[in-house]
């Protein structure tokens, strides 16, 4: 390392006794430059900027030449790009993170030659994006995909399948292709309000059902809502969705990837759900021992044992309103749309 100071008072670094140091970052490991002058200082304690060690990279003849764009890269870029409002210097970074030599200049490249553009100029291509949509919404419409869809819904579901779009030409589109439907979704004919439901806080209740629209044909699901938050915890599609033991090892295997299980869980008093709730009350039971705390009524008196509605709570599958509130937007979203489709040809006997 030199000592050497430059008449404007920087200290400067003698390079070439790291040169295959870094020669092995950079086209071995694939680092960035950024990371590899990260690297130099707190390994060895020497500070250069990144335009320092771009500039040597030159005097050694070195390039650093991005791999040509597979399919699997584009696929990547593709899904980064639709999936939120990421630069092309962020998608070239989550490409290296994954493996790829690539470079921001890359990512811009192949997003022009898809038409992957983040904006639309000139009234031409504006009418022509216009009408690109129409065409998607009129496709989606037709296989009813969409039907119950509202703007939000629709349009992440366009954005999922690489469909860019201008929010007012989604609207005006949606609202000629599908009049109906837009009246239906309005505020007026939407249900009454349940009221306030009121909990303390995340996995303070699970709530757990099955779903049986889909029951006549073969398919059964079933999953659990945390009440709170209403995320979904798990979702179960098979054969069936009424087997004690089935239920039971869905609840196991969230709790231990998850790591956690609910302060009470609440569902029907289905036959499903039998061995879950005993599951719930041994959890429940074995938590409050480890913390020595001791069973009691709620005017104080000492308990023999600890009463079950601490962790668990049965009640008819309408009031179990978090579930079922989340069935009724998938029967919306989705599932409604099939049974109109598929029902009627169910029902005929050859």
């Amino acid at each position: 390392m030199s000592d050497r100071t430059s008449s404007r008072g920087r200290r400067s670094f003698n390079l070439e006794p790291y040169k295959q140091e870094i020669h092995y970052l950079l086209f071995e490991l694939l680092e960035t430059q950024d990371e590899v002058v990260m690297y130099l200082y707190n390994t060895h304690q020497i500070s250069i900027s990144a335009r320092t060690l771009r500039r040597r990279c030159q005097e050694w003849g070195w390039r650093q030449n991005a791999e040509p764009a597979s399919p699997e890269m584009i696929k990547i870029i593709q899904i980064s790009f639709f999936s939120g409002w990421q630069t092309d210097s962020q998608i070239a970074e989550e490409l290296q993170d994954a493996g790829f030599f690539s470079s921001t200049r890359q990512v811009q490249l192949v997003r022009l030659k898809h038409n992957w553009t983040r904006r639309t100029r000139g009234e031409e291509n504006l009418a022509l994006q216009k009408q690109h949509c129409a065409e998607e919404i009129e496709k989606a419409l037709s296989e009813g995909t969409i039907r119950n869809y509202g703007h939000n819904f629709l349009w992440a579901h366009m954005q999922r399948h690489g469909i860019r779009l201008r929010w007012g030409d989604m609207k005006e589109v949606i609202r000629e292709l599908d009049p109906e439907g837009v009246r239906q979704r309005h505020p007026e004919f939407k249900g009454k309000s349940r009221g306030e439901y009121i909990v303390p806080g995340p996995n303070a209740l699970w709530s757990v059902d099955g779903y049986d629209k889909l029951r006549n044909f073969g398919i059964g699901i079933y999953g659990g809502v945390d009440a709170f938050s209403r995320r979904l915890k798990w979702l179960f599609v098979g054969i069936s969705n009424r087997t004690q033991v089935s239920v039971a090892k869905q609840y196991l295997k969230v709790v231990r990837t998850i790591n956690t299980f609910p302060v009470i869980g609440r569902s029907d008093r289905g036959v499903e759900t039998s061995i879950m709730a005993d599951i719930q009350y041994a959890l429940g039971v074995s938590d409050k021992e480890s913390k020595e705390e001791i069973p009691q009524d709620r005017h104080g008196n000492i308990l023999p044992e600890w009463p079950l509605r601490e962790f668990y709570l049965f009640g008819t599958s309408t009031a179990n309103i978090r579930i079922e509130s989340w069935w009724r937007q998938l029967r919306k979203g989705q599932v409604g749309a099939w049974l109109v489709r598929i029902t009627p040809q169910a029902n005929v006997r050859y």
